[in-house]
């Protein structure tokens, strides 16, 4: 009987301190789960960050290359402009020319 009594008393401190392992591997895995959120949050955090500055910098790479592109685009029409304007000049003087011929 009393041998009983001793066995279950040391089945019972064995259950005891099994469920307090237990618990203490609950409490464990859950703190490392919360740290694991908590880093996957910062995480993502840093790279929505990061592709706001991408973002931000492809954009105004690209509206760099847009207004290169239409300047250059102007100075090709400006050179145009002023080849037109030369000859514009150069037709004005030859009919000036012609004109006083014929009168």
């Amino acid at each position: 009987e009393q041998g009983r009594v001793q066995l279950e008393g040391v089945v019972r401190m064995e259950i005891k301190a099994r469920f307090k392992a237990v618990e203490k591997l609950s409490q464990t895995v859950q703190e490392v789960g919360r740290r694991a959120e908590q880093a996957d949050q910062a995480l993502r955090r840093h790279v929505e960050a990061e592709n706001r500055l991408v973002r931000g910098e492809i954009h105004d790479n690209v509206v760099e290359q847009v207004l290169e592109s239409e300047i250059a685009h102007l100075e090709i029409e400006e050179r145009i402009q002023k080849r037109v304007d030369k000859k514009v000049v150069s037709l004005e003087e030859t009919v000036d020319g012609i004109e006083k011929d014929l009168e």
